[in-house]
């Protein structure tokens, strides 16, 4: 996992230090075109429609250069035969910006400070350790008994460890208590494989 998020990091790093790509090319809005690094002007063709992997619909707009041949910086730009054509979701641009606009906030930093101590490791936990990464059941209903039988096991396993570690089997009962919470453990396991069948 580790590996993956590296890997993520040096693609984004490279994205904002490469001249040629889209999101670093200077774009005029008021007459609607980019200008490539070359002085190229890209100028607005039409709309197209995509689709995700996830079935998403995206409108997107549509920009081409004209005069790519011969260009000095065609092989560092494009490897198309023709000219250089980009396309370019404008609603999700003016989404992230607002989303960046709300994260360097001052609320926004506020929030993210507290992040992970609140989150991120019961996330990590329950991701990686118990390899909780993809919900087995569909709709709603079930998703939420499902998630709320993995936090309710989270905090039986949380509590089991804080009595361990303060020599709480050593106690009268103690032993008998976290025999039960770990029966109770079993017992969500379980719940849980049966909501799924």
């Amino acid at each position: 996992m580790t590996c993956i998020l590296t890997q993520n990091l040096k693609r984004s790093l490279k994205n904002k230090q490469d001249p040629f790509s889209v999101q670093n090319l200077y774009y005029n809005q008021q007459e609607d075109f980019y200008v490539c690094p070359a002085g190229q002007k890209l100028s607005f063709i039409g709309h197209a429609t995509r689709v995700s992997a996830n079935g998403y619909t995206a409108q997107v707009s549509c920009y081409q250069a004209r005069r790519c041949e011969g260009c000095p910086m065609r092989s560092g730009c494009h490897k198309a035969k023709g000219d250089r054509l980009i396309e370019v979701n404008h609603r999700l641009n003016k989404l992230k910006d607002k989303a960046r606009e709300r994260l360097l906030s001052e609320e926004g930093m506020y929030h993210r400070s507290k992040r992970p101590i609140e989150v991120e490791a019961v996330f990590g936990q329950m991701k990686s350790n118990n390899r909780f990464t993809r919900f087995t059941m569909k709709g709603l209903d079930k998703v939420a008994v499902e998630f709320g039988l993995m936090a309710i096991a989270h905090n039986l396993r949380k509590w089991a460890k804080k009595w361990k570690d303060k020599a709480f089997i050593g106690k009268p009962g103690g032993k008998n208590s976290l025999f039960a919470i770990n029966q109770a453990i079993n017992m969500l396991k379980s719940t849980k494989h049966r909501l799924a069948a």
